[in-house]
């Protein structure tokens, strides 16, 4: 890792590299203009944001708000318990990192696991929870 980036292998294919730059470039984008870290840009995004914006369109699907007040205090109350966030977002990224080369088992290097988990796998939740809002009967 240099200057907060993980280092992009070689074997990374094209795709999956410009996919990865293109996020990575998100998230620091993201941090510059919060004044926030690379690494808590992406706690923020894949352990806040993704998951609050699921419970807000389960919600819709349920026609309820328990779902996305629930996770509002439970983000709350976790949040009261964080001392310092930049400290937390250093460990949980840390732990995000060694489960993402968990991966290498099964013939995916870093980038590839990166893409298949925190962007591919995120889209096909969304689109599976869109389907019903989109077509449900008013």
């Amino acid at each position: 890792m240099r200057n907060g980036r993980v280092s992009v292998p070689a074997s990374a294919t094209p795709k999956m590299q410009k996919i990865f730059s293109l996020v990575e470039d998100g998230l620091h984008w993201m941090g510059r203009k919060t004044s926030l870290s690379y690494r808590a840009a992406n706690i923020v995004v894949y352990f806040i944001l993704i998951p609050f914006s699921y419970a807000w369109m389960l919600d819709i699907i349920l026609q309820t708000r328990a779902l996305r007040i629930s996770f509002g205090i439970a983000t709350g109350l976790t949040f009261l318990r964080i001392k310092n966030f930049e400290s937390f977002s250093e460990k949980l990224f840390d732990q995000s990192v060694r489960f993402l080369f968990f991966f290498r088992r099964f013939g995916l290097n870093y980038v590839a696991a990166s893409v298949i988990i925190c962007v591919f796998f995120p889209l096909v939740i969304y689109l599976a929870l869109l389907l019903p809002i989109l077509f449900s009967k008013p």
